[in-house]
């Protein structure tokens, strides 16, 4: 590995985690994609990964998934599994932002909540490598679940445990990144302009 890897691990999906980088992090709640869609992204992940494959096909593959799954999110709207724009629980992450570069020296630079996913921009500060990025997150999981679970009278865990998450290697990646989160409600069909969105950082 090379740019100075601090980490570079493989669940699901690859996670490579690389000094004085941000990182476009994408999160959503348990139940929020359909098993069915689940199951034949995993197919087709596993027919790649039987074969020979070269760094280019796979990421070629992450992007088409992302871009799967991100279409599937944006179009379902069930209650049960999109509650985070709610009046009372979307304050809760975006106090949670706030507390975590507060305290932990990370910066999210751009994010908006959707209402069964959170999209996000960060990058650690030199205070903040003290803790890595799966390490933040697990924070921010971990309180939120808590903290929503009391409000919606729910027990159990409310987030998927592995995030979907890449560092930006240019600045101009950074700026497309940035534009992407800020239009997501609109490309949803949420709001017309995403001035109109209030649970968003850009």
């Amino acid at each position: 590995m090379n740019n100075e890897t601090i980490l570079f691990s493989r669940r699901r999906l690859p996670h490579w985690e690389v000094y004085g980088k941000s990182y476009f992090v994408t999160f959503r709640l348990r139940g929020s994609l359909p098993r069915e869609v689940i199951l034949n992204l995993q197919k087709q992940r596993d027919i790649l990964l039987s074969k020979d494959h070269n760094e280019k096909e796979l990421l070629q593959f992450q992007r088409e998934e992302f871009q799967e799954i991100e279409r599937v999110l944006d179009s379902v709207n069930n209650e049960d599994n999109a509650f985070l724009t709610r009046d009372d629980t979307a304050p809760i992450l975006m106090e949670s932002f706030d507390f975590l570069e507060e305290k932990y020296c990370w910066r999210f630079s751009s994010f908006v909540i959707m209402p069964n996913h959170v999209h996000c921009l960060c990058l650690a500060d030199k205070k903040g490598e003290q803790i890595n990025l799966t390490g933040i997150f697990a924070l921010l999981k971990k309180y939120t679940a808590r903290e929503i679970n009391k409000i919606l009278n729910k027990r159990g865990r409310m987030w998927v445990d592995e995030n979907f998450d890449h560092w930006c290697r240019t600045v101009d990646k950074e700026e497309s990144i940035k534009k992407y989160i800020a239009n997501n409600p609109v490309k949803a069909g949420l709001v017309q302009n995403s001035n109109e969105w209030k649970w968003m950082k850009k």
